[in-house]
């Protein structure tokens, strides 16, 4: 929180009298509810779907005033389904391991009988293909 000055308050420095004002808190009910209506009333004053609604165009507009930016997916996960399986299996440069067949025994998510029925028919997986187990295959 910064105040109007622009210095930060220093409620280390407070702890006694920010403790001395939570047990008023506690035992005076007539303070909470004063505290509570007048911060209700600054809510519904201050937080209102419209002005939410000009914050977010502003945010908005000032996005879109920046220049866009590209991401080279291809060079960081390939371009073709084969290169995207690999790209989950291991990091870039290392040699893939195929799992064992009894870990692929089924079409679980991720596994190469997943990524090959997904892009089903794609040349890209020939490779691939006869490195894995036999059970880990469509």
């Amino acid at each position: 929180m910064q105040t109007a000055e622009g210095d930060r308050p220093r409620w280390r420095d407070r702890i006694e009298e920010i403790g001395s004002l939570l047990e008023t808190l506690l035992l005076l009910p007539e303070v909470r509810e004063k505290i509570s209506r007048n911060a209700i009333r600054f809510a519904a004053e201050t937080r209102t779907p419209t002005l939410s609604a000009q914050d977010f165009t502003i945010l908005w507009l000032g996005v879109l005033a920046e220049p866009a930016r590209v991401c080279d997916f291809a060079s960081a996960i390939g371009t073709t389904p084969a290169e995207w399986f690999l790209s989950t299996q291991r990091l870039p440069g290392m040699p893939w391991t195929p799992q064992g067949a009894d870990e692929a025994a089924t079409l679980s998510k991720g596994t190469l009988a997943h990524f090959e029925s997904t892009f089903a028919g794609d040349e890209s997986f020939l490779l691939l293909r006869d490195r894995a187990p036999e059970r880990q295959r469509a």
